[in-house]
Parts: structure tokens; sequence; C-alpha cells
């Protein structure tokens, strides 16, 4: 997801300097996007740091971003005092506010920022962004998460963001494993799979997980019984 919300920060007019855990990602991601604005790629999260007035981050999961954050080259070894770090990442409410304290120490503004909407939400700059941390902060990264998200609410400190991500998250998930066993059944009852799709998202079943990824295992089911 962070290609298509970087590629959408160019669009937007920003200058973008770019680094990734895997490499040559950074310089490919910037070779290829040339074109659409002013990005440049650097080996470290502290090479982004030394010339950023806020950093976004997205990665995998808590010991990720800490090591983005802490690590020999991370963020926290060469943020200025009054940067923003917008973690958008889906973490620990409690390692955000680790994070976020001693981010605070060094005066450095960390703001948590998961967001949901999915890769189609990612590339159409319509993600749900849900924030934790100082409010000024958030006023002053507004316009950046404007160019990524439509849906932009703050819950309150450090951490909150997270929490709400966790609420997010178990709505997706028993939602998922309902969608999956509607599917189950209605393929054992001889139901064209498609055809069941069609129906269900025009009535009171219909939401997310079944409009997109529903559709998604309906073609794949049918495509295999064909």
């Amino acid at each position: 997801m962070g290609q298509p919300m970087a590629k959408n920060l160019l669009r937007a007019g920003y200058t973008l300097t770019v680094a990734t855990r895997t490499p040559g990602k950074a310089e490919k991601f910037a070779s290829d996007n040339s074109a659409l604005g002013n990005v440049r790629a650097v080996s470290t999260p502290a090479d982004v740091a030394a010339t950023s007035d806020i950093i976004v981050t997205i990665v995998t999961d808590s010991p990720d971003v800490v090591d983005v954050a802490r690590g020999e080259s991370g963020i926290l070894t060469a943020a200025k005092p009054g940067t923003i770090i917008i973690d958008m990442s889906t973490i620990s409410p409690q390692v955000t506010n680790e994070l976020a304290a001693e981010a605070a120490s060094k005066g450095i503004f960390w703001l948590d920022g998961p967001v949901s909407g999915g890769e189609k939400g990612a590339i159409e700059g319509t993600l749900t962004i849900m924030v934790g941390g100082d409010s000024d902060a958030l006023e002053r990264a507004r316009p950046v998460l404007s160019a990524m998200g439509k849906r932009i609410t703050h819950f309150g400190p450090a951490g909150k963001g997270q929490a709400a991500k966790l609420c997010n998250q178990i709505m997706v998930s028993v939602n998922m494993l309902a969608v999956c066993e509607a599917l189950t059944f209605g393929a054992k009852e001889g139901l064209d799979l498609n055809t069941l799709h069609q129906a269900l998202t025009g009535g009171a079943a219909n939401s997310w997980a079944l409009d997109v990824l529903g559709k998604k295992s309906s073609t794949a089911t049918s495509n295999r019984l064909s």
C-alpha cells in the first residue's frame, strides 16, 4: 500500500525522500515515478529524517516500526525537533505509546495513523485514516493525510488511532468469516457464486468484505468449478 500512497503524495505536489527496507526498492520507485514529481531515494530512515519535516512510515508490524524508529539508522537518530512522524502501520497501541513518548522527549511529534480501505483505497486516495496524537501536529499534517485519504478522524492522544484500528480489525475479521461461510454454503448448494454475489451485494448482507473480497472469491471459485 505504501507505493500508491506515495504516488498520491507526488501527485499532490509534495517532494519525497524515500527509503525502503528491501534493497533497491526505493531506487526503483524513484526511477519509475520521477515523471510524477520530485522524488529521490536514500538508504536509511535516518537519511529521510535528516531532510524531512513530515515523515510517513508504513511497515508490517510493531518490531518493524521499532526498528525503523529506534534502529541504528532509525528516524529518531536524525529527526529535528518539531518534526512530525506519522506511522500508518497497524501495530500495538502500547508500542505506539512508548515510541510517542520517546519522540516527545526529543521534541518530535508522533502521530499514529493506521488506515483502512485496502489497496484499492490506497490507489484511489480514499483511505480511512484513524489518528492518535497531538491535535496541533495533526492539523499541520492534515494536508499530507488528505492526499492519501478522505476520512481523517482524530481519536485522542497517542495510541488511540491504533485502538480504533483494532476495532476495525475485529469487525472486518468477523465479517470476512461470515462471507467465507456464506459463499462456501452457496457453493455446496450448487449456486452460481457470481450470481449469488450480485444478489447479496444488493441487500442488507452487503459489506466491504463481500463487495471487494467476496467478488474475487466468487470469480475464482466459479472458474475452478467450470
